[in-house]
C-alpha cells in the first residue's frame, strides 16, 4: 500500500470549504449571467427588428451601462470582506453598523446611477 500524498490528505479538509464557497458564489454567478443575458437579448431583438444604426446605438449604450454596472457592483461588494471579518470576530454590533452603512451607500449610489 502506497503512502498518501499531501494532495490526497488535504482534499477532505478543503472540500468542505469548496462547498461553502459554492453556496455563496452561485447566486452571484446567476445574477451576473442575468445581466449578460439581458444585454445579449437587447442586442438580438434590436438587430432583428431594426437596422444597423440602432444596433450600433444599443451596443454603445450597453458598453456605457456596463461601466456603471461594474462600478456599482464594486461599491456593493466592497463591504463584504469587512462584514465577514467582523462576523468572524463575532462582533455582531459592528456587523450591523457596517451592513446599515453599506445599505445606505448602495442606495445613494443607485440613485446617482439612476439619474
Amino acid at each position: 500500500m502506497r503512502p498518501l500524498s499531501t494532495h490526497e490528505t488535504a482534499l477532505p479538509k478543503i472540500q468542505t470549504h469548496y462547498h461553502e464557497n459554492l453556496k455563496l458564489a452561485i447566486p452571484v454567478v446567476i445574477s451576473q449571467l442575468g445581466h449578460v443575458l439581458v444585454q445579449t437579448s437587447d442586442s438580438i431583438i434590436i438587430g432583428h427588428f431594426s437596422g444597423t444604426i440602432a444596433l450600433a446605438a444599443v451596443s454603445l449604450v450597453t458598453s456605457v451601462f456596463v461601466i456603471a454596472l461594474v462600478i456599482g457592483i464594486g461599491i456593493s461588494y466592497g463591504s463584504t470582506p469587512l462584514i465577514a471579518q467582523e462576523n468572524g470576530r463575532e462582533n455582531f454590533a459592528e456587523c450591523g453598523r457596517l451592513l446599515s452603512n453599506s445599505l445606505f451607500i448602495n442606495i445613494i449610489s443607485a440613485l446617482c446611477f439612476a439619474c
